[in-house]
């Protein structure tokens, strides 16, 4: 029966099996558009090195005493190997 009706309205079915594959092509054209751009960036990332420090400036909603406390960073803060820096 079921066979029957795709019989009868092939042009149906066969639209309707072309837009089921468009989806899921575009599904994973998604897919890989993003897994290779997060490769792009953890690519960028990685080439800036070990050695970058970033530094967040002092505005609204931070405590200035907080920085004062520690400015370079410490072991408490949980940053090890902030010692070797210079003020």
């Amino acid at each position: 029966m079921a066979l029957r009706a795709l019989r009868r309205n092939v042009m149906r079915s066969l639209l309707t099996c072309l837009g089921i594959i468009i989806g899921i092509a575009a599904v994973i054209a998604m897919m890989e558009i993003g897994r290779g751009s997060s490769h792009s960036i953890e690519k960028s990332i990685a080439s800036l090195g070990s050695n970058v420090i970033q530094m967040d400036p002092v505005g609204r909603g931070r405590d200035p005493q907080e920085l004062q406390r520690h400015p370079l960073g410490c072991a408490q803060c949980g940053l090890p190997r902030a010692g070797h820096l210079r003020q």
